[in-house]
Formats: C-alpha cells, sequence, structure tokens
C-alpha cells in the first residue's frame, strides 16, 4: 500500500499536482484496504510509513492531504473489518471529510497566505463592475463579499460530503472484488441514526444561524462557526428528506421511490429550516418509529 501512495504521489508531483484537488476521494481507499484486511495495530506502522513518504515526496499542503485521507481509510477500514453498519461508516467518514476540509481552506489558507476575506471582497468588487456595465443594480442591503464567503462554506462542506460519499461507493465496489466482507446494508428506513448526532446537529444549526446574524471575536472564528454549523444543517436537512421518503413510501406501499426522492428535494429547496427540524426530530424522537408502523418497525428489532 506504500508503494501505491508513493506512484501517486510522484505521478502527481510530475503533473503539477494534479491530483491536489481533483483526486482526494480516492487518497484514503489504499488504507482502507490495508485495515479492513489486517486491522488497526498493524495498520498503524503502514499509516505511519504513508506520512513519512508523503513528507518526502511531496509539499506540506500535499502531505496534510495524504495524513488526513488516510487517517479516513484507517477508520473507515477498520469499521469494515468490526462490520459497523454502513450508513454509520458513512456518517463519520463524511463529518472527517467536512473536518478537513474546513480545516484547509480556513488554517492552512492562513498558513500559506491566502485571503479568503480579500478574494471575497475581489470577487465583491468584479460583481459589482459587472452589473455596472449591463445597466443593473444591486440592492444596497446586500452584503457581496459576506454573500461570497457563504457561497464559499457551504461549497466547502458540501464538498466534503460528497468526496465521503464518492470515497464511500469505490470502497464498497473495490472491497467486493478484493473479497473481504462488509456488513449487510439494510433499507435508509430501517436505520437509526444515533440520537446524539441530532443534538450536534442542531446544535450546529443554532451556530449557523447565530453567526450569520453576530460579529464574533474573529473573521477566522466566525468562518468556523459557519462551516461547521453548515455541517449540521445539511446533516439535518438529509434526515429531513429521508423522513418525507420514508412518509410517502410508507401511504403508498413502497412504489415509486425515484418520485419521493424528488419531491423531498423539491421540499428541501423551498423550506430548508422546516426540513432541517424535521430532520431533529426524526433523529431524535419516536416520530421514526410510528412513522414506519408495526410492520417496518417489527424488522428492525
Amino acid at each position: 500500500m506504500m508503494a501505491i501512495v508513493g506512484v501517486i504521489l510522484m505521478i502527481n508531483r510530475q503533473t503539477g499536482g494534479l491530483f491536489d484537488g481533483m483526486f482526494i476521494f480516492a487518497y484514503p481507499l489504499p488504507m482502507l484496504f490495508y485495515a479492513a484486511k489486517y486491522g488497526l495495530r498493524d495498520s498503524l506502522v503502514t499509516f505511519a510509513g504513508i506520512v513519512l513518504l508523503s513528507f518526502i515526496l511531496s509539499t506540506p499542503q500535499m502531505m496534510f492531504y495524504v495524513a488526513s485521507e488516510s487517517l479516513i481509510g484507517l477508520v473507515y477500514g477498520q469499521g469494515v473489518r468490526r462490520k459497523s453498519d454502513r450508513h454509520r461508516l458513512v456518517i463519520i467518514t463524511c463529518v472527517m471529510a467536512v473536518v478537513i476540509n474546513v480545516v484547509d481552506t480556513l488554517v492552512l489558507a492562513k498558513v500559506f497566505g491566502y485571503d479568503l476575506a480579500a478574494e471575497a471582497v475581489e470577487y465583491s468588487r468584479i460583481l459589482t463592475d459587472a452589473l455596472v456595465k449591463t445597466g443593473q443594480t444591486m440592492d444596497a442591503g446586500v452584503d457581496t463579499a459576506q454573500l461570497f464567503l457563504n457561497v464559499l462554506m457551504t461549497s466547502v462542506v458540501l464538498t466534503g460530503a460528497l468526496q465521503a460519499v464518492v470515497t464511500h461507493f469505490l470502497a464498497v465496489i473495490m472491497l467486493r472484488r478484493l473479497h473481504i466482507d462488509m456488513a449487510p446494508s439494510v433499507s435508509v428506513a430501517q436505520y437509526f441514526p444515533p440520537k446524539w448526532s441530532g443534538y450536534l446537529g442542531i446544535a450546529g444549526f443554532f451556530m449557523y444561524i447565530y453567526s450569520l446574524r453576530n460579529m464574533v471575536v474573529s473573521e477566522m472564528v466566525q468562518n468556523v462557526m459557519q462551516s461547521v454549523g453548515m455541517a449540521g444543517v445539511v446533516y439535518l436537512c438529509i434526515y429531513g428528506m429521508i423522513a418525507i421518503m420514508v412518509f410517502l413510501a410508507v401511504r403508498n406501499g413502497g412504489r415509486g421511490k425515484a418520485i419521493y426522492g424528488i419531491a423531498a428535494l423539491l421540499v428541501m429547496m423551498i423550506a430548508v429550516m422546516p426540513v432541517a427540524m424535521l430532520g431533529f426530530l426524526y433523529i431524535t424522537t419516536e416520530f421514526h418509529k410510528r412513522m414506519l408502523g408495526d410492520h417496518y418497525a417489527a424488522k428492525t428489532q
């Protein structure tokens, strides 16, 4: 596995950093397969070797990518070896990927001299100039620089979650080819997420609202609060959409699943906050079990 990572780092170095942003989702895979087959204790030595190899063959930023993504692979692979639930593995992977993206965007940006606030102001100026040239004006009450920062933070969170999902699907396909068994999958309706995750999500929800309406100690702290808060909002919205889909499926006997997904997505786009609160109730209360009914609840016992 170290040889595979070394080859990837050499190719990345020779191509001018091609893998830095395009194939981040592939970096957890070597460590994931090794941990799934040999366990945590043996994998720690390999993990240390991969980090040392990245220190020799890559830049400090790339070393951070390799170390953090390999850590994701280590955690995921150990979960596979312990036959942990697939949904739980996806959630853990998403959380770790989002945290890594936030650290990379906010903390490492400061270390390497990248000013996000100045970048947002520049984008705001470009937008204003473009509107002036076309004879249009922006509402005076709209802070375009802050709007760009919010869009950036949202994209950071969603990119991390998307990377985790892609990593999960690739892992499932390749683990099957390697004849490494995973825990049997269950339907989303029969998966009950841990209640503590719902409380973390609602804490992030209120953190996000607070950071939008109030100034905090520093700009970096505010950006971190918005990123973490957005992660909580996204998490609750996902389960809010699942709640809508499960409700429609139960009411209609499970027919038309694709339509239920589209309907849930449309509702989420129209009313984000109510869907997030629905997700919180779905996770932390008996709403999930009551909605499933006796037939589905019996399958989960």
